[in-house]
């Protein structure tokens, strides 16, 4: 796992020094799971429909334990992966990406978040900047409140910009805490040096803050998430132990349940005006949670036959 190497890796280890050491202390102390493709791929899916159904998530968003470690495999986010201008770091050659989650609440909807990846040649990193979110519905702005009208632009629906704005206003990046020391050792936590610091890290977080909050709502729909146990470490513990390594840690895997909530049928309004044509199976946000649509036919089929073709990578 990501977490696994966070913790042996030399070269943060040295470079941020005790900051390290609270890092190590917090991954092993998180409950931590490792989200399957399918189940990245949902949270993708629920990040990308509209900036609404992020906003519909934020009250079902709650952190599952204080402390949370999530990690994903970064080729099962097809919004990173294809593109769409996701921040300077999305390449080809990145291989995993996790968050570390804490709750400053006690409703899990206060969140520090901690954003770390790897690549494929093997490095990790640990963003420099954090981000506090709040999604609590009496959380005030966390910036100089963005106006809707800043979003509606590109054709964007009033609705959509609306929300877009009420994303924004939930976040703020602030400096690591596993850094401070060593920015201020550098004497870069100067006014200065920190606006300098946002403009070149705050990128890695684009798209990120609505990713993990489908990702944390989607594990509380529990009509379609599927919290298991991971692999049995024992084995691969011993032999750590005979190398002088640290051990593994252990964690849950989040797949999408073999039988999620299954709804046939039309959709509601005159189906006789609109012809037949095939709906894909998708996720849906609702006030009671989090919700799958199975694939079936809408519409009315004596008005006509609408064929899709859709290409599956």
């Amino acid at each position: 796992m990501l977490a696994d190497q966070l913790i042996e890796d030399r070269v943060l280890r040295e470079g941020m020094g005790a900051g390290h050491a609270r890092l190590v202390s917090d991954i092993r102390g998180a409950h931590r799971f490792d989200l399957s493709d399918n189940f990245a791929a949902a949270a993708d899916e629920i990040m990308r429909s509209t900036p609404q159904s992020v906003v519909k998530a934020f009250p079902l968003a709650r952190l599952p334990h204080r402390l949370c470690w999530l990690e994903t495999a970064y080729a099962a986010r097809s919004a990173f992966v294809n593109g769409q201008n996701m921040g300077e770091i999305y390449r080809k050659d990145l291989s995993r990406i996790g968050i570390l989650l804490r709750a400053l609440d006690d409703d899990g909807l206060h969140w520090e978040s901690h954003l770390a990846w790897n690549f494929r040649t093997g490095d990790c990193s640990l963003c420099v900047i954090s981000m506090n979110i709040n999604l609590r519905d009496d959380a005030p702005p966390m910036n100089p409140p963005f106006p809707a009208s800043y979003y509606e632009k590109g054709g964007r629906s009033r609705a959509d910009a609306e929300a877009l704005a009420a994303i924004a206003n939930r976040t703020r990046p602030i400096v690591s805490s596993y850094h401070k020391e060593i920015l201020a050792a550098q004497g870069l936590m100067t006014e200065r040096a920190m606006e300098q610091l946002y403009k070149v890290s705050v990128g890695d977080w684009a798209g990120e803050q609505e990713y993990w909050i489908a990702a944390v709502a989607l594990m509380n729909g529990r009509n379609v998430a599927a919290i298991e146990r991971g692999p049995d470490m024992s084995k691969l513990s011993k032999a750590r132990r005979r190398q002088g390594r640290p051990e593994p840690l252990d964690y849950s895997v989040c797949k999408i349940a073999p039988r999620i909530l299954s709804r046939q049928g039309g959709a509601s309004g005159d189906a006789g005006s609109v012809r037949a044509h095939f709906v894909r199976g998708h996720f849906k946000v609702r006030s009671s949670g989090i919700h799958w649509w199975s694939p079936h036919v809408r519409g009315d089929a004596s008005a006509g036959f609408v064929g899709k073709r859709y290409e599956v990578a």
